[in-house]
Formats: structure tokens, C-alpha cells, sequence
């Protein structure tokens, strides 16, 4: 009977596989569980927050009471990396700004607007586009 595939990181293969596909299953396997699991680690911020290149994906910016920006990691580190920021409120403004290139290739700044809005942006390695904008 032939062995269930590698689905959990706990899975390695053992020392009798043969050849890579096995240990590209437990590899793939491994990387999809570590983007899963990065994008359901969610954050909200009620003052100003730089985001982390490997451990944000996703920030709930809340501007109730005071103005809130989040700035993004510095491209570079970002390379193909997407960011998701929402404002849950925007009583005061909620700004996303750049540590180091520019968004949609003009300033750096974006106002989320209005509330529940979600910007989506991605690092080329250089600067920022916006992936998706819903409002």
C-alpha cells in the first residue's frame, strides 16, 4: 500500500525515501504552512506602527481616538511580500506610509478612507503598488 502524502511540517520523510519528490512534498508542505500561518496573525494598532518585513502581514489600523500611520517595511526587505491595512475607524485619520520607495510609483502616503477600507500593497524589491484597493 502506498505511503499518504506529507501534509503537516512534522511529517519528514523518512530516511528510506528515494529521490526529491519527497522531500519537495515535506518542503512545499512546509511553506505553505508558514504563509498560512502568517496571514492569520493579525495585529491592531491604535497609534503610529512600522511594520515587520517577516511577522506583519495584517494590520487593523484604528484611528478612534487619535490619528494612526503605519509605515511599511522598507521595500527591499519586502520583496514580493503583500500587506493588507484596514481602517476599522477613522474618527482621526489613518495614513500608510513608506519607509523607503513610493507607492503606485508617486508619493508615499495614502489615506485610507473610507472606514472598513482595505489597501493592499506589494514590494517589487524597489518600491510599493497597490494590489487591490476595496472600499
Amino acid at each position: 500500500m502506498p505511503r499518504p502524502p506529507l501534509e503537516y511540517p512534522e511529517q519528514r520523510p523518512s530516511p528510506g525515501d528515494s529521490g526529491s519528490l519527497a522531500q519537495g512534498v515535506y518542503e512545499n508542505s512546509r511553506r505553505i504552512n508558514e504563509t498560512s500561518r502568517a496571514y492569520r496573525d493579525t495585529k491592531t494598532k491604535t497609534a503610529n506602527y512600522t511594520m515587520d518585513p517577516v511577522s506583519d502581514r495584517i494590520i487593523f489600523a484604528d484611528g478612534t481616538n487619535n490619528p494612526v500611520v503605519i509605515t511599511l517595511p522598507d521595500a527591499a526587505e519586502a520583496d514580493h511580500t503583500e500587506y493588507v491595512i484596514v481602517a476599522i475607524n477613522i474618527t482621526s485619520a489613518v495614513t500608510v506610509d513608506t519607509v523607503s520607495g513610493n507607492i503606485n510609483g508617486s508619493g508615499s502616503a495614502i489615506t485610507v478612507t473610507p472606514q472598513y477600507a482595505c489597501i493592499r500593497v506589494a514590494s517589487d524589491g524597489t518600491n510599493y503598488f497597490r494590489t487591490d484597493i476595496d472600499v
